[in-house]
This record gives C-alpha cells, sequence and structure tokens, in this order.
C-alpha cells in the first residue's frame, strides 16, 4: 500500500481501486493522508470513495470530514454520507442529511426507510413511505421488510396486495414475514403461489417450518426442494437440522463437511443441536469440540444435549464452563434437573433465575406434564400468568394436555383464551387430544376437520386415538385409512390406538390383521405396548390359550403386567387352571397384591 500511495500522479481510477483495498481504519487514513496532501481529495470522484469507505470503516466522523471536503457535491455524495451515518445506527443525523439534501432520489427514500425500519423506528419508516412521490420494487420490498419485522400482517398483506410489479424479493419478504410471526399456514399458501422460486424462497419456508415446530413438513418441504433440483446451501442446512431425525441429520453433516459448512458457527451450532435432540450425546461433544468459533448460542446447545438425555453432572459442568450465560443457559439447566425428576432442584434453580422468560415457564410446564403432574403444571400456569408473561402456542398446548374432564373449566377458558392466537397445528391437535380425553369426538372431529390442510402425523395420531379411547373402532380404522390416502405413514403410536380400540371393541379379526399390516407393510417392530394390547384383545376374545401362547413368545420378557391381563381375561371366562398360574406368575413381579387375590379368588368361586 505504502510503494503505490507515494505515487502521486495515479489516475482516478487506480486511487479508487486502492482506497476499496483498504482492509481496515489505519490503511485508510495513509492512503488518506496521501491524497489530502496532493489536494485530490476535495474531487467528487475520490471523495464519493473516501466517505464511503469512512462508513463501512464505521467512523461516521471522518465521514462527514471527508464529504465536507469534496467541492462540488453530486447526488451520489449525498447518498454515500446518508448510507453512512444510517448503516452505523445514526438515526437523527440520517434524518438532519436527509432533510437537507438538495435533491432526492429513490436511493435516498429507500435508504432512509430501511435505516428507521432497521433500528426499531418502525411508524417514521411507515410514514415516511406514504410521503415517496414514487415507489420502485425496493422501496415496497423495504417497507414490506419493515411491516413484516414489527409483526403487523395485515398491513404487510395490504402492502403486498397493493404492489404493481413483484419480484422473488417481494415474495421472500412476505413469506418470511408470516414464518417470523407464527402465520405459517398463510406463508405456505404464498410459497404455493409464487411464480417463479429461488433458494432464498424454499429456505424461507424452511425456517418458517422449523422456528414454528412443523417438523414433518420441514423434512418434507426439503425432499421437494432437492427434487426440483435446487442445490442446498447452508441456511438450508440448518432449517433442516432443526427438524431432522439421525439418519437425514448425518447426511446433511456429510454434505456440509464436504462443504465446509461445519466450520461455521451458526451450522455447527445447528449439528450439536440436533445429535442432542437425537440422543446422540457423544457426537454432539464431538462436533462441539471440533468447532473452531463457538458463542453462547453453541454453548448453550451442548448444554442442553447433556440436560435433555439425562447428564446431569454434565449439565452442571458446562453451566460452569461456560465463558459467559444467559436466560437461556439458566433454562438449561432448569431442564437438566426436571428432566431427572429432581424437582426441588429444578425448582430452586428456575426461581433462582433473574428473570424468567416464556421459555422458562415452558420448560418447567412441559416438565410436569411428562411427568404426569397435570396439577403442578396447572399451578405453575397460574403463577406464570402472576408474574405478567404471557402464553405463548406452546404454553396453551402444554396445559390442554394437562387438563381432563375434571379441569373442564380451565380447558374452555383456555380455548377462549385463544382467541388472540391464529389456530394452527399445534394448538389444534392438543384441543383434539383434549376433547377426545373429554369424550366429545364430535368436538375433536370438528376441530380436526378446521385445520389446514395437509395436517401432519401429530394431528391424525391424535384424533385416531381420540376415536379409539371413546370406543369407535370402526371410524378410528377409517381414519388411519383416510390417513394412508393422504400418502403419511402411520407410525406405532397409531397402531397402539388401532389396537386399543380393537381390543376394547372386540374386533379380534382387525386387530390381529392390523398386528401384521404394522410389521409386514411398515416394518415398525411391536412394543410392548403393541403386545399388551393383542394379549389384551386375545384374551377378551376367549383366546386364553393363544394369548399365553403370544406372552410366552415376545421377543422379550414378560412383566407382571402381560400376566395380570391374562388373569383378568381368566376371570372373565372361568379358567381356574390357567389363572392360577397367571396369578403365580403376576406375584413373581409384584408380590401378593390384593387385586391378584380378588381376582382369583373370584374365578374359585366361580
Amino acid at each position: 500500500m505504502r510503494a503505490y500511495a507515494t505515487d502521486l500522479s495515479l489516475d482516478f481510477p487506480k486511487c479508487a481501486a486502492l482506497l476499496r483495498q483498504c482492509t481496515g481504519l489505519a490503511s485508510l487514513r495513509e492512503l488518506h493522508h496521501k491524497i489530502a496532501a496532493a489536494n485530490l481529495d476535495a474531487h467528487t470522484f475520490l471523495g464519493n470513495h473516501l466517505v464511503q469507505m469512512y462508513g463501512k470503516c464505521g467512523n461516521t466522523a471522518e465521514a462527514l470530514l471527508a464529504f465536507e471536503r469534496i467541492r462540488n457535491k453530486n447526488r451520489f455524495s449525498w447518498n454515500i454520507v446518508l448510507t453512512a451515518y444510517a448503516q452505523n445506527g445514526h438515526i437523527l443525523e440520517s434524518k438532519f442529511l436527509f432533510e437537507k439534501m438538495p435533491q432526492r432520489d429513490l436511493y435516498s427514500w429507500n435508504s432512509m426507510i430501511a435505516a428507521l425500519a432497521q433500528n426499531g423506528c418502525l411508524e417514521d419508516a411507515f410514514a415516511l413511505a406514504e410521503k415517496m412521490p414514487e415507489k420502485d420494487t425496493v422501496s415496497w420490498n423495504t417497507i414490506l421488510a419493515a411491516y413484516a419485522d414489527s409483526g403487523s400482517l395485515p398491513m404487510l398483506k395490504t402492502m403486498f396486495d397493493r404492489m404493481e410489479k413483484r419480484n422473488a424479493v417481494s415474495w421472500n419478504a412476505i413469506i418470511s414475514g408470516y414464518g417470523q410471526n407464527n402465520s405459517v399456514e398463510l406463508a405456505g399458501k404464498c410459497l404455493a403461489k409464487m411464480p417463479q422460486r429461488n433458494l432464498l424462497s424454499w429456505n424461507a419456508m424452511l425456517a418458517a417450518y422449523a422456528q414454528n415446530g412443523y417438523f414433518a413438513m420441514t423434512v418434507k418441504l426439503f425432499a421437494e426442494l432437492c427434487a426440483e433440483g435446487f442445490e442446498p446451501d447452508a441456511f438450508t442446512c440448518v432449517s433442516v437440522l432443526d427438524a431432522c431425525d439421525r439418519s437425514l441429520g448425518e447426511e446433511i453433516h456429510d454434505e456440509a463437511r464436504f462443504n465446509g459448512w461445519d466450520s461455521s458457527v451458526f451450522v455447527g451450532t445447528a449439528l450439536v443441536a440436533m445429535y442432542g435432540r437425537c440422543q446422540s450425546v457423544d457426537r454432539a461433544k464431538e462436533v462441539f469440540g471440533l468447532m473452531p468459533e463457538r458463542n453462547i448460542v453453541s454453548w448453550n446447545a451442548m448444554l442442553t444435549a447433556y440436560a435433555e438425555n439425562g447428564h446431569l453432572e454434565d449439565t452442571m459442568a458446562a453451566y460452569k464452563h461456560m465463558p459467559a450465560r444467559d436466560l437461556a443457559s439458566g433454562n438449561g439447566l432448569v431442564s437438566g434437573y426436571a428432566r431427572l425428576g429432581q424437582w426441588e432442584s429444578a425448582r430452586a434453580a428456575f426461581w433462582a433465575l433473574p428473570e424468567r422468560d416464556v421459555v422458562s415457564w415452558n420448560t418447567m410446564i412441559a416438565a410436569c406434564v411428562e411427568r404426569d403432574r397435570p396439577q403442578e403444571s396447572l399451578a405453575l400456569f397460574r403463577e406464570m400468568d402472576l408474574d405478567g408473561v404471557a402464553p405463548n402456542r406452546i404454553t396453551l398446548a402444554s396445559i390442554l394436555s394437562a387438563c381432563d374432564g375434571s379441569q373442564e373449566n380451565i380447558a374452555h377458558a383456555l380455548i377462549a383464551g385463544l382467541r388472540d392466537l391464529e389456530p394452527d397445528a399445534m394448538i389444534g391437535t392438543a384441543l383434539v387430544i383434549l376433547y377426545g380425553r373429554c369424550g366429545s369426538c364430535e368436538k375433536s372431529l370438528e376441530i380436526f376437520h378446521q385445520m389446514e390442510e395437509p395436517r401432519d402425523p401429530g394431528a391424525w395420531n391424535s384424533i385416531i386415538a381420540a376415536l379409539a379411547r371413546n370406543g369407535h373402532t370402526d371410524a378410528a380404522i377409517a381414519m388411519l385409512r383416510r390417513l394412508e390416502c393422504e400418502g403419511i405413514e402411520p407410525d406405532f403410536a397409531v397402531f397402539n390406538s388401532i389396537l386399543f380400540a380393537c381390543s376394547h371393541g372386540g374386533s379380534l379379526r382387525e386387530g390381529y390383521a392390523h398386528f401384521l399390516i404394522m410389521g409386514g407393510d411398515y416394518g415398525i417392530a411391536a412394543s410392548a405396548s403393541h403386545f399388551m394390547c393383542l394379549i389384551d384383545l386375545l384374551g377378551r376374545a376367549g383366546k386364553l390359550e393363544a394369548a399365553e401362547e403370544l406372552i410366552d413368545s415376545m421377543p422379550f420378557e414378560a412383566d407382571g403386567l402381560a400376566w395380570t391381563i391374562l388373569l383378568s381375561s381368566c376371570k372373565s371366562h372361568n379358567d381356574v387352571e390357567r389363572g392360577a398360574m397367571a396369578a403365580m406368575r403376576v406375584a413373581e413381579f409384584e408380590s401378593w397384591q390384593s387385586s391378584t387375590y380378588v381376582m382369583l379368588s373370584s374365578i374359585m368361586r366361580n
């Protein structure tokens, strides 16, 4: 740089090129000193470059001095100094310069609107936009982005509809706006209407699905993206890693490693979170250890991986060694205690937090629901309200899951409160479960049919379970057929519900057929709960010998529950010899309980 700067006979383009090569404030000042010594900095062309470079270096004071040295300022000079102040967050100075400008063009207006919007002055940005004499696509897109950031979805749609010409940026802005503000269905409709999609469009929709918990839809959309010939980038990977299982996650990890994306903080952090979520703590730790750079989000991902998988000592060690902590760190520690059932420690860590956000409350409430402590979850929900923290969809879905028929008043109050939130799959699924638990399948079906299509697997599981648990066997099987027609593969939970329905409905043929379909057509290995349903089904049908043979042939050792189910069936069908044998087997696991005596004595008496 010094060798070039001593030659003051350099032409203007070469001087401008040297200015653009400056990598920091020191080299810029050195070259500026040489240019000023030759009295060249007053020239419009070089002066504009000096203002621009000082702005990029974040030094607005010297940018303004360079601007004032320019003899003949043109509109580019004014726009460049305005941009220098705007991009560095100096809004008052930007406003002053904007008002002083002798003439403004579209770039001036767009720069000022963008600066106001990006620095939180949304009302001023909107007001200025309304004063624009004419708007181009960039102007409209800037306003769209401002409305999206503000969460004003009605105005976002209004402005989008007013646009005469839209480009990919316009469509991406409205998709991102809907996604950021939990209106995933509307974002999906916009993507479907988009005349031509680019990778940014797909990434915006993937982020909308992933950030709002639509994990199955995220993976499905990723498959569509690849099928249409788009090459995923690092941003694609991050969204899919938030939603996928380990198998797909490892494929994406290989892709990230091949392209060098795994060295970036945000991809590395997403990999740590994915492996932690998939219960691969060792892989999460390995990725974390190889990250060349970590931030607080990376540390929180590792902390959460330990906490969610019950590694309490590692959770506490990570928390202790974090270079910095935030609220998410505290939430991770609370989650670690709660998942291991250490309620006193969890509550102590929870109440010790300097502040509690909705995630903090959701962590405790969800832990209570998962541990079947509904009263505690409802009590926490009331405390959350007193603490002034507004619930979100995750909170309400958890609380609705905790309610049963005895808390109908609470449930109805919650449902009334949902008017402030746009219904989505998470809340819809929770309502289907709630009404099914309360015995109102008609209401469950009504909610299910109101849900936006395509419905995710969780919604299908919930309606099939609601029908099955309330004795509507034929309706549950019919719903399974509809699910298959939608191209969604049923999972183990769906078959558990179907087998339960067949068992309690006495549908031996249907139940046995679906047990075979589960493994033969879908490759789902039967779990203990599936076997228990089939044992119960055979027992209720009087096929006691077949039930006993099934218990003996299970791929794992039968526990007390299996023999208790058989004992109950022996009581119903007066099989004394087999009932006595079943009672002895129950006693091996649970000692002699009063219920076992009662059932056996009833068999003997009959």
